[in-house]
This record gives C-alpha cells, structure tokens and sequence, in this order.
C-alpha cells in the first residue's frame, strides 16, 4: 500500500544527559565552522578589496543570475529524484513530491544545523515514518555515497584533460589518478557496509535491484554534476569579468565543490570564495572577480537551501497538530 502523501523532517528530540553533552558538542562543532567561514571571507575581502568585489557584483546580468539559480535548483530536484529511484529499489513507495519535501527540508537543516548529516538522517527517519528504519537511512547512504563516487570520477578525469590549461603541479595530477580508485573501493565497500546496518533490532538486506538502481543513479549524479557545472558557468558569464571556457568550469566547479564539502566550514561559505580564486587565478582570471563568483555561488547555495523552510514548517506543524506519538 502506498505510503500517506506527507512530509516529516524528523530531528531527534533531546534526552539524557549524554544527548545534551552531544547536544553541547555539536554546537561548539557549529560555532567553530561558523568561524572559519566567517574569517575566510573576511580575509578574501579584505585582501582584495570590498569595493573592487562590489564592483563586480554591481555589474551582475539579473537574467543570468536568475537562470544559474533555476539550473541550481534542476540540479537539486535531480539529485532528489536520484534519491526516489535509490529507495524504490529498497521497497520505498511514495509521490515524487514527498521525496522532493524531504530532500529539501534536508538540504536546509545541512546549511544551518550543527553537524554536516543531520539534514540527511532527518530525511531518512522522515521516509521510513516509523517504519524499517535501517533501510530508508540505506537508501540515503547510498544516494550520498554513489553521488561522492561520481564526483571523485569526474574531478579525476576532467584534471588529466585540463592539466596542461590549468597548469596543475605534478604532484596534483597524479593524485587525481588515485580518485578513480577511490571510488572502486567506495563501491565495493558499500553493500557489505550496508548489510552491517541495524535499527530497532533490524538488519539491512541488500535488494535485488540495488545493482541496477546504483548504475541508474551513478549516471544521474553525473547529470546533476553537469547541472551544477552549466549553472556555476551561467554565473561566471553574468559578471562578464571571467572569460574563461565552459571546458575548464567543467573541472573547476567538481573541485570547488570538494573543498565546500570539507567538515570544516558552514555549507563551504568561504572555502568556496577561496577556491574560485586560487583554481581561477590559475587561468588568468582576477581576484575579484573569482570572489566575486564565489559569492554569487553562496547565494544560491543558501538560497537553494531555504526553499526547504515551507516543507520543514510544514511537518512541524503536522507534529504538533498530532502530538507526541
């Protein structure tokens, strides 16, 4: 039978005194991130000048800037999608759109929550709805990993085309040949992992389609990888500051968006704004303008993450209109 048509964005509530010490560690976590961040961009600014990024932004074409967002939200919806076909093959049955909801409320708790996976198993408690636990937080292991193995893929690759541009040391370069590898171990390691899982006193079990679903999601995460280099380009082109070509985003924005994921800053605010500048730099590109792109990417980060706030508003209130289970 289906699923009800709902969204639930499950945090957990607080308990015994080892939860709040928890509780207490994860906000230190998050406070020391939010520092990072914040001393990152203060000293991009003022390195480079808050006039001179200023005047780069003043320059943004609101057209552009408005279609790098819509392709930034393709992107999302595309990776919740991905998430819907990985479940399916756990014997998840709902609407699109409640993985959407879920996924988005999600996206949101990651941006501004302390911890970097709160977000991911809010959404995984949310679709199990107090039911086979283990195999819905699964699904949402795989959906990250395999989306991890893409990416590790992609940056390997695109840095032995665009080396010799880039200029890359060596040193570099043959490190990318070690993330192919990386992620054949990832995959292999996945299924035993996962069959280790236990909740509530159950143990995952690999589906029968999990093979299949992982090879038709490998694909869409390279898909939303695209998404988000095309949306990162349309950026860069509605600054008209940074003549560089699309081939080169294609391995830049991977790059940047490994470093974002780094657990040492909030959603990669500032670690972004410095990778744009040292990997454009590498290309000619100015200062400002590589920080400049930097921000704008920020904003639709953060803005991507807010369209959660009516799905998380809304399971909120379903919770309390319901009272405690």
């Amino acid at each position: 039978m289906p699923l009800p048509i709902r969204v639930r964005a499950v945090v957990p509530p607080p308990g015994d005194g080892a939860s709040a010490r928890g509780g207490v560690s994860r906000s230190l976590s998050f406070g020391l991130k939010a520092f990072v961040s914040g001393a990152l961009l203060v000293y991009q600014l003022a390195r480079v000048g808050v006039s001179e990024v200023g005047g780069v932004l003043t320059r943004t074409s609101v057209p552009l800037l408005l279609t790098a967002f819509a392709l930034y939200v393709a992107s999302h919806l595309l990776n919740a999608y991905r998430w819907n076909v990985y479940s399916i093959s756990f014997g998840f049955s709902a609407p699109l759109r409640r993985f959407v909801g879920l996924y988005y409320a999600g996206l949101l708790l990651n941006l501004f929550a302390p911890g970097t996976v709160l977000g991911d198993f809010s959404r995984g408690l949310g679709l199990a709805a107090g039911e086979r636990r283990a195999a819905a937080l699964a699904s949402v292991a795989s959906h990250r990993i395999t989306g991890m193995v893409a990416l590790l893929c992609l940056v390997g690759a695109c840095v032995q085309v665009q080396r010799v541009e880039l200029g890359l040391p060596t040193v570099v370069e043959h490190a990318a040949w070690a993330l192919p590898l990386l992620a054949v171990v990832l995959l292999i390691w996945l299924p035993p992992a996962l069959s280790g899982m236990k909740m509530a006193g159950r143990t995952v079990e690999i589906p029968a389609g999990w093979p299949a679903a992982t090879a038709l999601t490998l694909l869409m995460a390279v898909l939303y990888h695209g998404l988000q280099v095309a949306s990162a380009y349309v950026l860069a082109v509605s600054l008209g500051g940074v003549s560089v070509t699309a081939l080169v985003f294609v391995t830049l924005v991977p790059l940047v968006n490994m470093a974002g994921a780094m657990p040492f800053s909030v959603s990669g605010i500032g670690v972004r704004e410095s990778a744009y500048e040292v990997l454009l730099g590498m290309v000619g590109v100015p200062r400002e303008s590589a920080v400049a792109l930097g921000l704008l990417g920020t904003v639709l980060v953060v803005a991507t993450g807010l369209l959660g706030l009516p799905a998380l508003l809304s399971s909120r209130s379903e919770g309390n209109r319901k009272g405690p289970d």
